[in-house]
């Protein structure tokens, strides 16, 4: 079973590491068959090292408003010990538009280092995107899916949750 609306926390924020955030938010309706809203905290690691997954905060019962808080909370936590000034970067799935529900919330609050797209099935790759967050679409998602499994399968990206190592077997 899952350890839905508790935040895990696999390693706590240490002075001189830099931390990515990465959000996907649910409807909030608290169904057993609901998508859940999801939080994992990534230490971004240096060299040959992997990243390494050291907080998760999953739930079915907060929606993409709710879920401002506790990343608010959480980023300040983390942030507060990363090496770059600007804190945790962010990366949160857009649901309907850019700048939507938690990602416009967290930046009215300060938060501002946030992921920018790359279109990598372009002819031609764009190193900079101009919309922040991802967006999901049949490519984007295929991508980041082939990507997580070569990173975990390769050991580029440990897992520490036991409920999302049960659930990539």
């Amino acid at each position: 079973s899952l350890a839905l609306d508790r935040l895990l926390v696999f390693e706590e924020p240490k002075i001189g590491r830099q931390y990515a955030i990465g959000i996907d938010t649910a409807d909030g309706l608290d169904n057993p068959e609901e998508e859940r809203s999801a939080l994992e905290v990534t230490l971004a690691a240096k060299g040959n090292n992997p990243d390494i997954q050291v907080a998760e905060f999953t739930s079915r019962r907060i929606n993409p408003a709710q879920m401002v808080g506790f990343a608010a909370a959480i980023g300040a936590w983390y942030g507060q010990k990363c090496r770059d000034p600007r804190g945790v970067k962010w990366c949160i799935e857009q649901r309907s538009r850019p700048g939507d529900d938690c990602q416009h919330q967290l930046k009215l609050m300060g938060f501002l280092w946030h992921h920018k797209m790359t279109r990598y099935d372009d002819a031609k790759v764009k190193e900079k995107g101009s919309k922040e967050g991802w967006y999901s679409s049949p490519w984007s998602v295929t991508f980041l899916m082939n990507r997580y499994i070569e990173a975990v399968n390769n050991g580029f990206y440990k897992i520490n949750s036991p409920f999302q190592i049960s659930e990539c077997k």
